[in-house]
């Protein structure tokens, strides 16, 4: 079972994307598969696994408008075994864009929904205010969201939970 985290807060700076890309690479090291999906126009998770947002063709507005399947989007990092959801500078007025488009707040369950089967874990780095996008995995029953200011201890506890579970593998 894909298990969602939705890394939220009203604040930037408050390391969301740093712990995204963290516990991507913690779980990625775990042999764990990971899709981080990059949400945030400013594409700081995009540009810390080495891609320049800013010659991004597709990305993540383009899976949310129905453009390009998310399947086709997502890059894959085979150094640190990270598969990503780019973000790029289009995702800026996507807000604003999507207002007509019915059940809108489900676009990004849509888009990500095919590509469950093929990872264990997606973590979603949001941007800091909340909106529609937002809303969108947070309300979803299926999805575990780190909201405000637990993100940080929600993210520490699966880290917690991923070790113990190591080391019970090992003594059995």
């Amino acid at each position: 079972m894909t298990r969602i985290y939705a890394l939220v807060n009203q604040k930037g700076g408050v390391g969301k994307t740093t712990t995204a890309i963290n516990l991507a690479a913690y779980l990625a090291e775990m042999a764990q598969r990971v899709l981080i999906v990059d949400l945030d126009p400013q594409a700081n998770a995009t540009s810390s696994l080495g891609i320049n947002h800013q010659k991004i063709n597709s990305g993540t507005y383009d899976a949310l408008i129905g453009r390009m399947p998310a399947s086709e989007i997502s890059l894959h990092n085979p150094k640190l075994k990270i598969s990503l959801l780019p973000s790029s500078s289009a995702l800026a007025g996507a807000q604003v864009e999507m207002v007509g488009i019915p059940d809108r707040e489900k676009l990004l369950i849509r888009a990500l929904t095919p590509l469950k089967n093929h990872y264990d874990y997606i973590l979603i780095d949001c941007p800091q205010r909340p909106d529609e996008l937002d809303r969108d995995h947070v309300i979803e029953e299926e999805l575990h969201a780190a909201r405000d200011s637990s993100n940080c201890i929600a993210a520490r506890t699966a880290l917690v939970g991923i070790s113990n579970q190591r080391a019970t593998s090992r003594s059995v």
